[in-house]
């Protein structure tokens, strides 16, 4: 099996797909499995009460996820951007895809608020 990826030629067929993007916690425990993962278009979902962000109990990741879909509804691809360090990574994992600024923008805004510790 080939799997080897030629990105120019992915990013040409993205640009014919519905791309998506939601925010998503990710509730990690002792073992390093996730156990429980919540997701929402902004972060503000987290401050309103929606999803407990000082949960000692449990360690969460937060992350930016960006979904390709085709036209008939299929998934056709997922990658992630970990918070680290109260910043997003200029990239989304094993992939070439930049995480676009309104994101970056959106978790300073959060981060000056001081809800990421």
């Amino acid at each position: 099996m080939n799997y080897y990826i030629n990105w120019a030629t992915m990013k040409k067929e993205v640009s014919e797909m519905t791309v998506n993007y939601e925010w998503c916690i990710e509730g990690i425990d002792k073992y390093g499995d996730i156990q429980d993962v919540n997701h929402s278009d902004t972060l503000s979902f987290y401050v309103e009460g929606h999803f407990d962000l000082a949960d000692d109990e449990v360690k969460k990741d937060l992350g930016l996820i960006r979904d390709i879909w085709t036209d008939y509804d299929d998934l056709a691809d997922r990658v992630y951007a970990y918070v680290d360090g109260g910043t997003l990574p200029e990239y989304f994992e094993e992939s070439g895809f930049k995480v676009p600024k309104r994101f970056h923008q959106e978790l300073m805004r959060f981060n000056k608020k001081g809800y990421l510790k």
